[in-house]
Formats: structure tokens, sequence, C-alpha cells
């Protein structure tokens, strides 16, 4: 792929083109293509299994989507081929793991927008994988790999078998892969034991100068844990010692908990903290690292040649992933109001917290994450099926030769998503209300009322104390089911028909047309809500299912392309202009849902010298909306908001992500601006320097959570005030003195995707190869060395949502989870012998901050205090955020790879060796933030940082 559809001999379009031989992917040896590619600078926030570890409902666990210059996975168009295929997920991802990897050439990366010349999501570049679809002979791989703490333990076969038949004009291959990795599905390691973390601080109001957030360690859960927890921070029940609670343990048993200093919502800081009873989130339990996962992939290809050349060609793949993962453990209950008659308080708790045990009046609070029922399991189940028929050849026009391939395919990904292990809220709320019935026999309190409502108590006062029939009613798997189908048929022609005065003028032309629908069914009790979860009780708002799998829904759309290109040479020979190339293109694009767009690309080549290329390229891309986008029926799970009008703790409630039929593709103007140097002085050398600025328009982005909150409340914005409904208001005094309205509970939020304003991102790509021979410098010795070395400086990635109480916050340097870094870089070198070959790789990323809009201070802090809705004030105080840390550091991890060929007479056997993370570095500390269920996950950016230590690998490759 040369970032044009133009073939011609000595052609090279202005757009940057990376090329990966086989040879660099080999020399890694890792487990999966993207683990290498994704060490390269210019592909960052790639979708990868450690990026999804703990998702559930979209189905992208354990995918491998690539991710050019940090924009967006969907912004990056994949190919095999040149041609497309169908998306893995039903956002379209492809999972580039589901390839032959065995069969692939090359990897070429043009990394900038070339929607004019491969169509629609090639926004911000294209990854094309180039197969040898003429291998003859066998091949066969296996390897395996552990880590220094000897956890996530994996192996990959592959086979791959090509012959001809037909008098050698008929071909045939069929390669097939197998691979397990077990995951780390508990985050153990060193770094994670010391409970990093940011709390509110308690003593800080809008007008003090202290920081808003407070960054330390030792933290846990204060008022919850694994078997339960009574709420004593305020020192609630006099008869506790002050500064202590009760917690309980196995059986039941009471085991009294110090609190520590600091204590923040639900978190506090030092006394106990390290009791494995109140830690989520570390080698204790929590989120995992990355999956467990299991992958058969197949591919078979057949052609047969044709008179006077071209082939007719039919090609079938199949890719099949099973992945389970540790995800978040229920933390329905973080606070709850235990009535005093509950049937389950041990005696003397009743007798200490003065309990009525008459009557179902608040006696105290209590909070859980329900030991006995156990974390939640994201489990994934997909299957990629595409069918491929092509016919390529040549033809003779006014003394011109052309040449033209046609295909059509048809692709279709299905997936199963189980949220395994979670509960149905309705129920749970029914079975903890437990009471005595006349006979003293504990019920459920619905019972009372309703005798055959099936309900069970459910005892949160411990470990191993609810029984299996209570686990069984309150418990489930919802699941959901969904599909996505692509149709591609292309046509494609080129050539050269004409002699300009510079030199060749070279056209290419086509159509393509492309439809994709999905949908998908999920399990009864989603279907019906809102609706009847339990027997005689309803959900008025979202799903039944604490971690729901999703609603049904469907959509499509159909989309036709036509394209022209050309290379036209300008000048040549000239002083100063050795050769001047001009490149156009134009698409014009028809959906049946959006109507017409187009899109252009210009570029020009300029050769000063034979030594130097200036390139230069303007373009106008697009990019549809996924269909989930446009069409999800809503996709349910837990959240958390803090009203920053008054720093209050955590409100927890379930939201809705659904679809916006109403939105438009989105479009982005590409700029780029560099130079190629290969001297002729110092033979084999080449260095390139790339400036990049993309500017895009109408960009598909949903609020989260606490920005609909802010929204309302801070900007007065009604539309985001519409999306969520409460059960109530209290009354709060703000730190202005104001007294403020606060949600007693949100009872639902719905967060729908809408077109933003604008975005702009600038970066620049270096990157530099060298090869010379090892006697080159130091006389006799033999061997070849080579090195190389690329990065990235990310400048600028400023957002504006449209939101008007939302400052565009900058992402660059923004180190913590989705941002990117200001630098990331990689330099190779590489050493050959005769049949042995090693490859030691730095790569790093410099440091940066947890967010460009936080302000670090200890004291004397800048003050905030807000103001009514809309106003500046206010404005200021929903974006700037005090802290006394914002400072994330960099990283230099090591790889170290070895190959060497056994130089068996009729085969070629190769062995070879890999570590990763030579020597075990840590990842940065990057700690998650209060809000939400931030104690939950381990303090580090899995995206940017490598998380899990020392890897090794070893395995052998024969070819005969």
């Amino acid at each position: 792929m040369t970032g044009s559809r133009i073939k011609r001999e000595g052609f090279e379009a202005p757009t940057p083109v990376a090329v990966i031989s086989t040879e660099a992917l080999e020399a890694n040896a890792t487990s999966n293509l993207a683990d290498t590619l994704n060490t390269m600078p210019n592909f960052q926030g790639s979708a990868t299994p450690q990026s999804s570890v703990v998702t559930v409902t979209s189905g992208t666990q354990a995918v491998n989507g690539l991710n050019i210059g940090g924009l967006g996975v969907t912004r990056t168009l994949t190919l095999v081929n040149g041609q497309r295929t169908v998306g893995s997920t039903l956002e379209g991802t492809v999972d580039v793991s589901e390839l032959p990897q065995q069969l692939i050439t090359r990897v070429d990366v043009v990394t900038g927008g070339a929607s004019a010349s491969y169509g629609s999501d090639a926004l911000t570049g294209v990854v094309n994988f180039v197969l040898d679809t003429k291998f003859t002979g066998f091949k066969a791989e296996a390897s395996a790999g552990t880590t220094n703490y000897n956890d996530n333990d994996n192996w990959k076969g592959s086979l791959t078998f090509g012959t001809t038949f037909a008098d050698g004009r008929g071909h045939i291959i069929a390669s097939g892969e197998a691979s397990d990795d077990e995951g780390l599905l508990v985050a153990k390691r060193p770094w994670n034991n010391y409970g990093y973390g940011f709390v509110n601080n308690p003593a800080f109001t809008a007008t003090n100068g202290q920081p808003r957030l407070i960054f330390g360690d030792q933290f846990s859960l204060a008022t919850a844990s694994w078997g339960g927890i009574i709420n004593n921070t305020r020192g609630q029940i006099a008869s506790l010692p002050q500064g202590s609670t009760i917690m309980f343990g196995p059986g039941g048993e009471q085991i009294p908990v110090n609190y520590g200093p600091l204590i923040s919502g639900a978190v506090m800081s030092g006394g106990d903290w390290n009791n494995p009873l109140l830690q989520v989130g570390n080698q204790k339990g929590g989120a995992g690292l990355t999956p467990d996962q299991q992958r058969q992939n197949l591919f078979l290809r057949t052609s047969y040649d044709l008179e006077g050349g071209g082939e007719v060609y039919f090609q079938a793949s199949y890719g099949h992933l099973e992945s389970f993962s540790a995800s978040v453990p229920v933390f329905y209950k973080l606070s709850w109001n235990v009535p005093g008659d509950n049937a389950f308080i041990p005696a003397n708790i009743a007798t200490a917290a003065n309990c009525n045990t008459g009557s179902s009046a608040t006696c105290f609070n209590f909070g859980t994450i329900n030991g006995d029922i156990g974390g939640q399991h994201p489990i994934t189940e997909r299957s990629v099926y595409r069918f491929l028929t092509g016919i390529d050849g040549g033809f003779n026009l006014f003394q011109t030769d052309w040449t033209w391939d046609a295909y059509l395919s048809y692709g279709r990904s299905t997936q199963h998503v189980i949220s395994g292990n979670t509960i149905n809220q309705v129920k749970y709320d029914m079975a903890i209300d437990a009471v005595r019935d006349p006979n003293g026999n504990i019920v459920c309190r619905s019972t009372l009322a309703n005798p055959n409502n099936g309900c069970v108590p459910l005892n949160l006062f411990g470990l191993g104390v609810a029984s299996p029939e209570a686990l069984a009613y309150v418990g489930g798997d919802p699941w959901s089911a969904a599909e996505l189908r692509q149709t591609v048929g292309a046509v494609n022609v080129q050539g050269t028909p004409w002699e300009g005065w510079a030199g060749p003028i070279s056209l290419a032309f086509g159509v393509e047309h492309r439809r994709e629908e999905t949908d998908a069914s999920s399990n009864d009790l989603e279907r019906a809500a809102p609706g009847v979860c339990a027997p005689d009780s309803t959900k008025s708002n979202g799903s039944c299912w604490f971690l729901a799998a999703g609603l049904p829904y469907s959509g499509s759309f159909a989309v036709t392309d036509v394209y022209l290109e050309t290379s036209v040479p300008l000048v040549k020979d000239l002083p100063f202009v050795r050769a001047l190339d001009l490149s156009a293109a134009g698409r014009g694009t028809y959906y049946d849902t959006f109507g017409s767009t187009g899109t252009w690309k210009v570029g020009l080549n300029w050769n000063p010298f034979d030594d130097l290329r200036i390139r230069m390229v303007r373009s106008l891309d697009i990019r549809e909306p996924t269909l989930i986008d446009m069409y999800q029926g809503g996709t349910t799970t837990s959240n958390n908001i803090t009203d920053k009008r008054v720093n209050t703790a955590n409100i927890t409630f379930q939201s809705t992500n659904t679809g916006n039929p109403d939105l438009q593709p989105e479009r982005a103007t590409n700029t780029i601006v560099g130079f190629v140097y290969q001297p002729s002085w110092l033979p084999r050398f080449n260095f390139s320097v790339d400036y990049y600025v993309i500017d895009i328009e109408r960009g598909v982005n949903t609020l989260s959570a606490q920005q609909t909150y802010d929204s309302c409340v801070m900007a007065g914005i009604q539309e985001a005030c519409d999306a969520y409904t409460v059960s109530g208001y209290r009354d709060v005094t703000g730190a202005d003195g104001v007294v403020y309205q606060v949600p007693t509970q949100i009872t639902s939020m719905n967060l729908v995707p809408h077109n933003s304003t604008g975005r702009k991102a600038e970066r620049v790509e270096i990157a530099a190869s060298y090869r010379m021979s090892a006697d080159s410098i130091i006389s006799g010795w033999n061997g070849d060395l080579a090195f190389r070395g690329s990065a990235t400086n990310y400048i600028k990635d400023l957002e504006d949502g449209g939101i008007p109480y939302v400052l565009p916050n900058d992402r660059i340097g923004n180190n913590f989870s989705g941002g990117l870094p200001h630098w990331k870089y990689q330099v190779q070198a590489m050493y050959a012998l005769d049949r042995f070959s090693t490859t030691l790789t730095m790569r790093g990323v410099s440091s940066g901050v947890y967010s460009n809009l936080w302000i670090e201070c200890q004291t004397d802090c800048p003050t905030f205090p807000g103001g009514p809705a809309g106003s500046q004030a206010a404005v200021d105080a929903a974006n700037y955020v005090t802290t006394t840390r914002n400072h994330i550091a960099g990283a230099i991890w090591w790889d170290l790879g070895m190959n060497y060929k056994l130089g068996f007479e009729k085969t070629d056997t190769e062995v070879f060796f890999n570590v990763r993370n030579l020597f075990d570095k840590d990842p940065a500390i990057a700690a998650r933030q209060q809000s939400g269920t931030g104690w939950d996950f381990s303090p580090s950016n899995s995206a940017l940082y490598d998380v899990l230590g020392r890897f090794y690998r070893a395995g052998f490759r024969v070819q005969f």
C-alpha cells in the first residue's frame, strides 16, 4: 500500500506510510502481533484485552483494535489486502488477533486521513495487512510464555499449508491458529499493595485555600467490606469506642476495626486499612489486569490463474474467542439503612445500637460489597465469519495497459455476552428485608403480604452466612446476543493512460457499495425492563439487574461510493526541482441514512534534489457513526457522581447508554507537512519528520454521568436536567453559603451520544533507520547491524464538546486514562550473524499529569467558590480541581529478542527467546479518584504502562 490507489513503478504518495516487515514482527515474538504494533509511537489508545478487562455490556472484551494517533479506534480503518473486513465488535472494530498471522508478509500503516482513497472510517489513517496469497509449503510455530511472577501463562500454536494444482495455475492455502491465555484476574503485583488513591478533602471548602483532592496511600473502604461493616465514621453508635466500628467476617465473626485519621465518604486512610476484608482492587480481589481468553482462527484461500493474466479467487476465514474476566464486586449496598426489626441483626449488635426490634425504623447504617455473592464476571463469546470472492486482471485500451479488480464479501460477527454473577436488584432488596413471622421463622417482609412470592431471606452479616437458596434467588447471569453483518462489493480500475511533459500520468477509479446491519436480543427480564423484576414488584426505571447485558435493538445503513484518483508529474530536472508531483483524489458518497457527502485529497511531492523529498497533503475525511452510536437499545450499569457545589460524598445510581439515530457523520480536515531525507553520502540511512494537524467536526461524543449532572446543576442546561430523574432532594449548604438542593437519590440517567462542536489535534512523527556491516565499526567483526528509531510528539488534542460549562481540555500530557503522553518513542538495535540474530528494544513515554485542568497545591490553593447555574464562577468550579498531586512519572522499558536458525538441511527451523520488560519496570502510579468505584481498580494506566512485569516467551518455527 502506498497511501493511494495508484500502483506505478517508482510512485510514492505524499501521505506518510510506515511499513512493518515480517522480520520485525518475528523479532518481537509476541503472542499477538497487536502487542508489537502498539509499541510503535504512532499507535496509542488501542483497544486491548487489558483496556477492556472489566467491560461487560459493549462486547468489546479481549479485542485488539488499532488506534492511529490516539484519536479513536473507530477512526482507524483496518484492511486486509486492501479490502474491507467485517468488524469483530458491534461498533465495527476489527480484532487483528483474528487475522492469519503466519501469512502476514508486512503491515502498511497510512498515518494520515485517507477517506478519499479508501472510504469512510479512514479519518485518521489506515492499517493494511498484506497476506502471502501464493505461499507454497508447510510451516508451523509453537510458543509459550509466562511472567517472572509465574502467572498470566499463555501458549500459541499455528500451522500453514500451501500447494499448487492444475499444473501450477491453481493454488490453495490453509492456515490455522489456536492460543490460550490464562489472564491475570487479580492484580497481584507488589506496586499494588500500598493502597494509593485520591479522596475528597473533608476539610475543603471552596474558599479556605485547601485542595479539593488529597492523594495518599493506605486507602481502603471504611463504610463497606466484603462481609459487611457498621458505619460508625461519625460516632453514630455511642456504645462503640470512638474511631472504631465492627465488621463481619467468616461465619458472622464480629471483628473490631479501627478507623484511620482520614475518612472521606466511603474511604479511609490508615487504621486497619490493610485488613483483607476492607481491600478491593489489589491482591485481595477486585478488577483484574487482563482476561482469561482462548482463541481459534482458520483461514482458507483458493485461486486460479486466468489465461492472459489475472486470477479468480475465493477465501473464507473464521475467528472464535471465549473470554472470562474479573470485574467489580456487587457494590449495590455500600450504604444500607438497616431496619431495627431485621431478623439477621446479631442480638449484641441490636443491643449496642439500641435497635427497636419491633419497628422497621432505621437502627444503623451498614455497607457491604457482598462477599458471599463474589465478584462479577464478564463472559464473552465471539465468532467472526468472512467469505470473499474476487477476480482481477488487465486489459489494453488506447495502447495503454490497465489493471482491474473486483470483489464481493460477506461478513458476520456474532457475540454472546453474559453479565456473570450479578444480582436482580428488586429481588435483592426484598431478600435482605428479612423479618420474623408470627411463628418465629425468618422470612422476607414481602412474604408476609404475599406468602407465595418465592422470596428467600438473605443474610448480609458475614461471610459464608448466606444460604445457597438465597444466593440463587437474588443472583443471575443476564445475557445479550447480537450480530453484525456486512456486505461489500467493489470494482477498482487503474492505469497510466498518458505520458505528460514531466512523466506518466496515472488514474485510478472505482465504485464500492457496503451495507451493515445489526440486531441484538437479550434475556426475558432485560427485555421486560423497566417492568416486573419479581412477583408483585416492579422497577420503574433502568434494568432489573445490577450489571445488565443490554436491551434489544436493531439498525442498518447502506453506503455507495464512487472515487477518482490521479497522480500528475508537474516538473522535473530543473534547478531546485528535481521532481514535483501532484496527487489528487475525490470521492462521492451516498448514505441511505444521511444523504450525500464528499471527500477529497490534494498532495504534493517535491524533490529539491535527489536526497530530499518534501511532502504536503491536505484532505477532507469522514466517518459514519457506528450502529451502536445510532441504534443501541440501552446498556445499563452502575455509576456515581459528586455534587461539586457542596463537595458531598458520592451518589450511586444506574445510568443507561442509548443510541441517537439523529447523529451525523464526522468530518475532518487533515493537513500533513514533512520530509524524507536519504543522503547519498550515507547509503542505507533514512530520516523523516512529519507534522500532522487534524480538525474534526461533529465528532461523536457522549457526556459522562458527572458531566451530565454538572451540565444541569452548574450550567443550567435543561436538556441535561431532563436526562435524569430523582426520588427527592435534601438541602445542603455549599461553601458559598448558598443552600442547594442535592438529590437524595438519582433513580435513572440516560446518556446519549451527540455531535460535538469540534476537536483539534497536532503531532509530529519522527523516524530514522540505518543498516551497516559490523566490520565498519570494528575491523574483522562479522555480521550486520541495523538501527531503527521512531518518536511521536503529541502536541495538542483539544476537544470542544459543545457544552457551555465544559471547558475544552487538552488531553496531551494526560497520562491518566484516555490521555496521550507528550512523547512516545522506540529505539531498536539489531545484530545478525549467520544463523543468529538478536534485537534490543528501548521504548518509553514521557511524564505527565492526571488532568490539565487540575492544579497541584498543598496550601493557599486557588479558590473556585461557584455561583448560580450558568455563571462563570459555576463553570470554573465545575472544571478546575485543586489537588495535592498532579504528576504521573514517565517510564522506559527494555525488551530483548534472540533467534537462532538450527541449519537443518531440508527444513528452515528456528528457535527464539524473548524477554519483554527486561528489568521488570513497575508502571507509574496513576491512582483512581474517589468518584465512581476508583477503589476497585489497580492504580495505573494499562493503556500506557506495562502492568504485567517481566514476561518470558520461547518457541520455535519450522518451514519446508
